[in-house]
């Protein structure tokens, strides 16, 4: 299921107090998903990596009680004993077999030795399969059998709405708007990097402080030197579009292109400016990009959206909203709209 579909569905689940495992390749996102359900409910979460933990860090060390002459197990201090929150067993499957044995109990039994899960603590895991070379070993299938098992697959159109309000760049989004296939290209034989949103969250990023010159060697760093040769060309573009500033004071009467590569690097560059727009400037970025074809317009409303919630109550959004209703509830059904 997409992000959006397997968030619903763990609210649910968490809701329940039922662990649960979710499974995807490398880079879609599983734990930023973690970490955004939790802090939308104000909950901590203990993120535990099995692959840099020990048996004792979960069981405690024995401690020798001299009246009782017993041993007595202290419990590491990041185990809670109250509230709520989530426990998050990231990497799951990269833990040594030790490792895993200290989980048997921790997760269906909710405790382990003399420790108790609080009632208010979720256990949820993440790992890879053995299938992604991505360090994964084979999970014992008792172990498998104590959760809900989830797989997380990548929607395009997910993946637009998390950028925009994560402020990505505007030429990483639009070139993945114009080049779906590359948000996400895996191959397990290979060595080299590959486009993922995890690695397209790093070129967001770098293009704020590498100089242009370097671009295209920390691009080729990110994503593979084939997609970030295709990804500077798709840049040089955004020197050819008009400016925000053009939009705003002449929305009627600046040209909509016919190239989907410039109409999806305009869209790119309005999102990236409409958090910040209200009043008339929301209305003639509305009448701009409701003068591109609907299917782009569908685009552009989504995305402005995303980033201006005010941008739907502007009169050129509910007057496009009346004239293609069916189009965009159309979209709505496919994505997070």
């Amino acid at each position: 299921m997409k992000i959006s579909e397997l968030e619903v569905t763990l609210n649910e689940i968490l809701n329940d107090n039922i662990a649960s495992i979710i499974f995807s390749p490398p880079g879609i996102g599983k734990s930023s998903l973690v970490h955004q359900v939790a802090a939308k409910k104000k909950w901590p979460v203990v993120d535990l990596r099995t692959s840099l933990l020990d048996p004792t860090d979960i069981r405690g060390i024995p401690f020798p009680d001299r009246e009782s002459k017993k041993a007595v197990w202290y419990i590491p201090e990041f185990l809670p004993t109250e509230g709520e929150g989530i426990f998050f067993l990231d990497e799951f499957a990269q833990g040594s077999p030790a490792v895993m044995n200290s989980f048997f109990q921790f997760v269906w039994d909710r405790r382990v030795g003399d420790y108790v899960v609080p009632p208010g603590w979720r256990i949820v895991a993440a790992s890879n399969r053995q299938s992604h070379r991505a360090g994964a070993g084979r999970l014992n299938t008792a172990m498998l059998s104590r959760f809900i098992h989830l797989d997380l697959d990548l929607d395009n159109d997910d993946w637009q709405l998390y950028a925009v309000k994560n402020n990505f760049h505007p030429a990483v989004r639009s070139f993945i708007n114009f080049k779906k296939k590359y948000l996400w290209q895996f191959d397990a034989n290979s060595d080299e990097p590959f486009p993922c949103p995890r690695t397209w969250e790093m070129v967001s990023k770098a293009m704020s402080f590498i100089k242009k010159g370097n671009l295209f060697s920390v691009v080729a760093g990110c994503v593979g030197k084939g997609v970030a040769a295709e990804y500077i060309a798709h840049m040089k573009m955004f020197e050819s579009i008009p400016s925000i500033n053009d939009i705003l004071d002449h929305p009627d009467q600046v040209a909509i292109p016919t190239e989907a590569s410039l109409l999806f690097a305009i869209l790119g560059m309005i999102s990236e400016h409409s958090g910040k727009l209200k009043g008339n400037d929301l209305e003639a970025v509305g009448k701009y990009v409701f003068r591109m074809p609907v299917e782009y317009a569908t685009v552009g409303f989504r995305d402005i959206q995303a980033s201006n919630s005010l941008f739907i109550t502007v009169s050129e959004a509910k007057n496009w909203i009346r004239a293609h209703g069916k189009t965009l509830s159309m979209a709505a059904s496919s994505s997070s709209i």
